[in-house]
């Protein structure tokens, strides 16, 4: 029992960083491009970012493109939509 409680803590402690560290790297604002999660404090979807990779571009071809965007900011949101993949991959 003590086990599972400890668990569920640890848990919601993980969830709550997760939201501060990805408030930090994203927004959503219904009011700029209708709604779209973008990186904070831009007008540049994050899906921007997953369309250029998906594609047959870098993530260098995406800096350039977008320079308002830092290379450690993008970094880190694939890294944060990575982990968030492990989760609910560990979770299923």
């Amino acid at each position: 029992m003590a086990q599972d409680v400890c668990g569920n803590i640890e848990a919601a402690i993980k969830n709550r960083q997760e939201r501060c560290m990805d408030a930090l790297l994203v927004s959503r604002d219904p009011e700029v491009m209708s709604g779209a999660l973008c990186f904070r404090g831009t007008r540049v979807p994050v899906k921007n970012l997953f369309d250029y990779l998906e594609g047959s571009s870098t993530l260098e071809d995406f800096l350039e493109d977008f320079p308002s965007i830092s290379r450690t900011t993008a970094v880190s949101v694939l890294e944060a939509a990575r982990e968030r993949l492990a989760l609910d991959a560990t979770a299923a």
